[in-house]
C-alpha cells in the first residue's frame, strides 16, 4: 500500500504521461524513451527528487522528446494516466528500475491491463501485474524508512 507521499508521486507521473498524450506524442515511444531515460534514472527511481512532485509540464522541460514520435491522432489521456501511475506504482512496490519495467511489462502489456484493470483498487491491480509477471512485492515499505518526514 503506498503512502500518501508515494501516491502523489504516481500521481505526478501519471499526469506527466496525461501532459505527452495532451501534447500528441506517440504515449508508446513517449513511455519507452521516458522509462529508459537518464532523467527517470535519476530524478524518479529514487528516494527523493524534487521532480518527484514537480508539475509535469516543468518535467517535459527536462526530458529530451524531440525524438519522441508525434500522433496526427488521439490517445486517451485517461489511459496515459493509468500506464504512467502504475508504472510508477510498480516501481514503489517492487524496486525494479523503471528501465528494467519497462522491459519486463512493455508499453502493449500495460495497455492490454488497463480495461480490466483501471476499475479495480490501485494496489489490487498493481499486485496482480507484479504476480503475472513474477515480480516480487516488498515487505518494507518506504513509508517505513521515515525518509521523507
Amino acid at each position: 500500500m503506498l503512502s500518501d507521499m508515494e501516491y502523489e508521486i504516481c500521481r505526478t507521473q501519471g499526469m506527466l504521461y496525461e501532459t505527452a498524450a495532451d501534447q500528441q506524442y506517440d504515449i508508446h515511444d513517449f513511455s519507452d524513451q521516458y522509462m529508459r531515460s537518464r532523467f527517470c534514472n535519476k530524478r524518479m527511481d529514487t528516494l527523493y527528487s524534487r521532480y518527484q512532485m514537480a508539475d509535469p509540464e516543468e518535467i517535459m522541460d527536462f526530458l529530451d522528446v524531440q525524438n519522441v514520435k508525434k500522433l496526427n491522432g488521439y490517445f486517451d489521456r485517461n489511459i496515459a494516466f493509468w500506464i504512467g501511475f502504475t508504472y510508477r506504482q510498480l516501481w514503489f512496490e517492487t524496486a525494479v528500475a523503471s528501465k528494467n519495467l519497462v522491459t519486463i511489462i512493455p508499453f502493449q502489456q500495460m495497455l492490454a491491463y488497463y480495461p480490466g484493470m483501471h476499475t479495480i483498487d490501485e494496489d489490487q491491480a498493481s499486485e496482480i501485474i507484479a504476480q503475472n509477471h513474477h515480480l516480487s512485492i516488498r515487505k518494507t515499505d518506504i513509508q517505513n524508512q521515515q525518509i521523507y518526514g
